[in-house]
């Protein structure tokens, strides 16, 4: 399975855990939520983990806050 993410300015509690709403789809286009709590880059390259963590902090910040049990 292979996905298409895209992050939105909405968070969720999910067991505890504050995350955050990221939409998209699957390789046959049927619609999918994600709550991620947390995203690591995979690599030790300086250059490539300080662009990465750029384009994170340009998330914006929660717009609205919500509570979700699963």
């Amino acid at each position: 399975m292979q996905l298409t993410l895209t992050p939105t300015d909405e968070f969720e509690f999910v067991d505890g855990c504050r995350t955050r709403l990221w939409k998209g789809n699957d390789q046959d286009g049927t619609d999918v939520h994600a709550y991620l709590c947390v995203v690591q880059p995979q690599t030790h390259d300086p250059k490539r983990l300080q662009r990465f963590d750029r384009a994170l902090q340009e998330l914006s910040p929660s717009k609205r806050a919500g509570a979700m049990r699963v």
